[in-house]
């Protein structure tokens, strides 16, 4: 079975949302190219269909909740969450919803945890640039939680910039992201908090980021705190998923990383069809 772990659901409700937080400044850097696609479960089954894939994983694209108030974020991500079981419903046997947790918010998302709908494939987070990072105190319970969930933390980056110097010019989405994913494993695993909490996993998107190429320099570098060299936690608790579109890349991604620990993930509808991601999948598999 070929399951692809990293697919958007891109719909007039969820871009309804978005609007109406627009003040934000997430919502506000999102709709542009948000608007730009529609794209609904009809659309996401024939491109499975045409590749081959049996099932997705299916979750809104950031910035997800983009509150500052608890209260507002978690009412919202509740909404967002039920709002995704029933676009999927119809096709619940190939289209799994994936539930978004209201970062940097961690008592919201320990409610939202608390009513999560039966056995979610994953649950994903946006990283976010500012505020609580996921390594922090207040997130451990969150962490602990998804463990016990028996599911991975499917991280994602968030639209965020990481400063002035990535932004403008599409760097934001290009280049700001990929860095933002590589920064939050390592403090993760930098922190120790992978040892605090030794049953959760994850499954870092699109290859995550920039970490094969700077992990021998993280190797000599980072100050770490964790039980074990990061490279130990790349190849027992970490996946990376695929979307990368590069077969140099990916095929170096494999060859630091693991190929036995790279997923299929095609980041649809946002880089092309899901079969050209397929096809690149099983060619480094």
């Amino acid at each position: 079975m070929l399951t692809d772990v990293h697919t958007h659901l891109v719909t007039q409700r969820y871009l309804d949302y978005l609007r109406s937080q627009a003040a934000q400044p997430a919502a506000a850097a999102s709709l542009p190219w948000l608007e730009a696609v529609t794209y609904g479960s009809d659309a996401l089954l024939r491109e499975m269909d045409a590749a081959g894939v049996d099932v997705s994983w299916v979750s809104f694209p950031p910035p997800g909740v983009v509150e500052e108030s608890v209260q507002d974020a978690l009412r919202h991500a509740l909404e967002l969450n039920e709002l995704l079981v029933e676009q999927l419903d119809r096709y619940r046997d190939r289209l799994k919803p994936v539930p978004l947790l209201p970062v940097p918010h961690p008592h919201a998302c320990e409610e939202v945890l608390a009513q999560v709908g039966p056995e979610p494939p994953a649950v994903i987070v946006y990283v976010q640039v500012s505020g609580p990072q996921l390594e922090a105190a207040s997130f451990r319970p969150v962490l602990r939680e998804v463990a016990n969930l028996g599911v991975p933390l499917l991280v994602h980056p968030g639209v965020e910039p990481i400063g002035p110097i990535l932004e403008g010019w599409g760097l934001g989405s290009a280049l700001s992201a990929p860095v933002a994913t590589t920064a939050a494993v390592v403090r993760l695993i930098a922190s120790g908090t992978l040892d605090d909490v030794p049953h959760l996993e994850m499954i870092l998107c699109h290859l995550g980021g920039v970490l094969p190429l700077v992990l021998k320099r993280l190797e000599d570098q980072v100050r770490s705190e964790a039980a074990h060299d990061i490279r130990h936690y790349l190849r027992r608790r970490i996946r990376f998923d695929s979307a990368v579109f590069d077969m140099d890349a990916l095929r170096y991604g494999a060859s630091v990383l693991g190929a036995d620990r790279i997923v299929l993930g095609s980041d649809a509808p946002f880089r092309g069809e899901i079969k050209r991601a397929a096809d690149l999948f099983r060619e480094v598999r």
